[in-house]
């Protein structure tokens, strides 16, 4: 996997204590993501939590939350990178593989409250800056989705075929794992729903 593609910063995080301040905002803006909601979030708070002033973090992450919130998604995209190469090694057959690493986001979003929403959102406000950060990662998910959709529906799809449907499931993962109208339902039914679409998704491709 790809390392982290760190957003602007300025030349104080490339040292120690830079690095530690950094490390420090991420952890307090990563519970407090967790725990509130977009609209509840304090610049001030933030840096009162990670022991640092406001400043501190604006010199850390010149763009402030937006900043922010693309480091924690692309960490979260590295976590899903891993677990990909974890389903990788393991024995199981293709569609089983697939259906794991779709669901893996299903139960990563429970377990992360306000999070992965949070973050969904952000990014519909500030796409263009957290874009720049995250679309190496989400590259890398893309791919490896796709290698995994393509070993789960045999046939002669196309790359631009595969990499289409590797965006639709991820698309449809996240939503069921953010959206307001499918978080009230429980994490079994949106399980379902999920294995229905790769289901419908993989029968489409076999039948090219």
């Amino acid at each position: 996997m790809s390392t982290l593609i760190q957003p602007r910063t300025r030349r104080g995080a490339k040292t120690p204590r830079g690095q530690k301040t950094r490390a420090a905002i991420l952890a307090a803006a990563r519970e407090m993501c967790s725990s509130r909601w977009l609209d509840e979030l304090s610049l001030a708070e933030l840096a009162s939590a990670a022991g640092t002033t406001r400043a501190s973090v604006l010199f850390q992450f010149p763009e402030g939350w937006p900043d922010i919130a693309a480091q924690l998604l692309a960490e979260e995209l590295e976590s899903a990178g891993r677990a990909a190469d974890a389903l990788a090694a393991e024995r199981m057959n293709a569609e089983e593989r697939l259906r794991k690493l779709l669901q893996y986001g299903l139960q990563r979003g429970e377990e992360l409250g306000a999070l992965l929403p949070n973050l969904r959102a952000f990014k519909y406000f500030w796409g263009d800056v957290i874009d720049a950060v995250v679309a190496p990662q989400q590259a890398a998910i893309f791919d490896q989705l796709a290698l995994m959709i393509r070993a789960a529906a045999p046939g002669r799809q196309s790359p631009a075929d595969l990499r289409n449907a590797a965006e639709a499931l991820y698309t449809y993962a996240l939503e069921l794992a953010c959206a307001p109208a499918f978080r009230r339902l429980s994490l079994e039914d949106r399980a379902a729903k999920l294995d229905s679409a790769m289901s419908v998704a993989l029968r489409g491709l076999s039948g090219k």
